[in-house]
């Protein structure tokens, strides 16, 4: 048998392929060919190009009628996920006022805000928010293998000023000549 491991990675990272022989007469002699090279049981590889690559490995056992047996295996390259973009229309604002946040994500199939929602989507906006305090907001991007890129913007919060006024009026007595 053979296998690659993992099955499904983004670029620049190893996949493992391997494979496991018995029967015949050992030494076995491997050889990989398609998307792999090498001679012996088990190759890694990383990739710097998308889509699926295989790997095929012929094994041949060491007796003078020799058995060969030939197994291929394949992995799925893709593009590890971006946050191609996260903005607020305002990062400063005063207690009270309305700013709002938008995101773009690439080579991902899902969406997650922390504290606000994303339904999801990736992408969107504009989604309005008007924080009490100064709050951190964060998008994370997801590809369908569970890997993601996350982004924050932060939008600090003034309080409201306050006004007072002061005014003196006699309540008794005689004014001043």
């Amino acid at each position: 048998s053979c296998s690659a491991s993992p099955s499904a990675t983004t670029v620049n990272n190893d996949v493992n392929w391997s494979a496991t022989a018995s029967g015949g007469k050992t030494p076995y002699a491997y050889s990989w060919s398609n998307d792999v090279s090498g001679s012996t049981a088990s190759v890694t590889k990383s990739y710097t190009t998308t889509e699926t690559k295989t790997g095929t490995v012929t094994v041949t056992s060491s007796e003078a009628q020799a058995q060969v047996k030939t197994c291929s295996s394949s992995a799925t390259i893709s593009n590890k996920p971006s946050v191609s973009s996260f903005t607020t229309t305002d990062a400063d604002i005063i207690q009270g006022e309305t700013t709002t946040l938008s995101w773009s994500c690439g080579d991902s199939t899902t969406s997650t805000g922390t504290n606000f929602n994303t339904g999801g989507a990736t992408s969107g906006g504009p989604v309005s928010v008007s924080p009490n305090t100064t709050t951190t907001y964060t998008i994370t991007c997801t590809n369908s293998i569970n890997e993601s890129s996350s982004s924050s913007r932060t939008v600090n919060v003034t309080p409201q000023s306050i006004t007072a006024s002061i005014s003196i009026s006699p309540t008794s007595g005689r004014a001043p000549l």
